[in-house]
């Protein structure tokens, strides 16, 4: 189950829904963005269709869950979008958080 976005910015810190995912799907082998124990690791721009090349390669595709909390940016959910979606399995499921953010206008 791959989620894009690890909120490396925020007051939280990287990784706090790692901890949700690992209590409600305890059987799902996760694959996070970001340095956090226990899972496997992909660093780079969602946007850049060859980091998402090598997830794919990485981990096998054939996903049951994809969660994209990343960039936010028109760009980056479409090119995530494009090229994960055929990696889901049948039946599963894409979750795009947060799809505002591409449309706010942000301050100088």
């Amino acid at each position: 189950m791959p989620e894009i976005g690890l909120g490396c910015d925020m007051l939280y810190g990287p990784g706090a829904s790692v901890k949700l995912w690992k209590e409600f799907l305890p059987e799902a082998d996760l694959k996070e963005q970001g340095q956090l124990e226990g899972l496997n690791i992909l660093v780079g721009d969602q946007g850049n269709p060859e980091v998402l090349d090598e997830l794919i390669e990485k981990s096998g595709g054939d996903f049951d869950v994809i969660i994209d909390d990343g960039g936010h940016t028109n760009c980056q959910i479409w090119t995530s979008l494009e090229k994960l979606w055929p990696t889901i399995k049948r039946g599963g499921s894409y979750f795009i958080e947060d799809m505002q953010v591409a449309h706010m206008r942000l301050k100088p």
